[in-house]
């Protein structure tokens, strides 16, 4: 008996959207129909809102103070560092985990702390944070944790810390459980009560978020922290998040600076890649 196997047919749901909307933005931004459609479709109701997607600028960025817990956050930051408290930051094996970790270290060196880092062993330990790697860190004297890319699940390893005299800042992307960990501060733009008005940050971008705040508590220039947008943008491309709202700024103007930076690591990966030289988009990062 022959078995008459029918073609594969492609469902093609189109999102419902104002078209009188559409054809407003097409106008009064000289674009055409099917664009201003397309924009309509992806939520953006203004000729501003729509401007900044198109022409993404620093200026663009949030206040990073909106984090509710920002504030405490870099208070206890600068206390450590004033009063030479060794702080640890535990991070993620991915590239965003790394890359975060990364820009705070250096934000953090720079500021005159007395910084380490901590990358768990994918195989022995796996993702976020754990308990051996809370007690090893106790061992070794520090008394500030902050988390990048990870911790917003780790209630129990917080409650070890803490146990052990180490106060935890989290900063993390991923979804909340109903109960948060007791940290110290917790920068997670997926919080309800957050208070941050864009949650489609990858880890590294709250990091970033970080240093920009600490960056302004300290009077530093804009320089201060934007020169991190380049590895804040291979983390960003490689965690494949939306690029829309600061991410695509990240996106934007991180590979701007990437396909200029000075950094031995991303130079040393750009020409492995055989990218010297060449307009670098989201492709060529991921």
């Amino acid at each position: 008996m022959s078995h008459v196997i029918e073609p594969l047919r492609e469902k093609i749901i189109l999102r419902s959207f104002d078209r009188d909307l559409g054809a407003r933005l097409s106008k009064e931004l000289s674009i055409p129909l099917a664009v201003g459609q397309i924009l309509a479709q992806r939520g953006f109701k203004t000729v501003d809102e729509c401007n900044v997607f198109f022409q993404p600028q620093l200026s663009h960025f949030h206040n990073p103070f909106l984090f509710s817990d920002m504030e405490k956050a870099v208070d206890r930051i600068m206390y450590a560092i004033a009063a030479n408290e060794q702080i640890t930051i535990y991070g993620d094996y991915d590239v965003d985990g790394i890359t975060a970790t990364v820009i705070l270290f250096k934000t953090l060196k720079d500021l005159g702390g007395r910084c380490d880092y901590y990358l768990p062993n994918r195989l022995t330990e796996g993702y976020g944070m754990s308990f051996d790697g809370v007690r090893l860190l106790s061992e070794s004297g520090t008394s500030l944790i902050i988390t990048v890319d990870c911790g917003i699940h780790a209630n129990e390893e917080v409650e070890l810390a803490k146990s052990l005299g180490i106060d935890v800042i989290i900063t993390d992307h991923h979804e909340p459980k109903e109960a948060l960990p007791t940290a110290y501060a917790l920068l997670n733009p997926k919080i309800a009560s957050c208070g941050y008005p864009d949650d489609s940050l990858a880890g590294v971008g709250v990091a970033l978020k970080l240093c920009h705040a600490l960056a302004i508590k300290n009077d530093k220039p804009s320089g201060f922290w934007t020169r991190h947008l380049d590895c804040a943008s291979v983390g960003t491309a490689a965690d494949i998040v939306p690029l829309i709202g600061e991410n695509r700024i990240i996106a934007k103007l991180g590979f701007e600076q990437l396909s200029r930076t000075s950094n031995p690591g991303l130079k040393a990966l750009i020409a492995e890649q055989g990218l010297c030289g060449m307009p670098l988009s989201t492709r060529e990062v991921s």
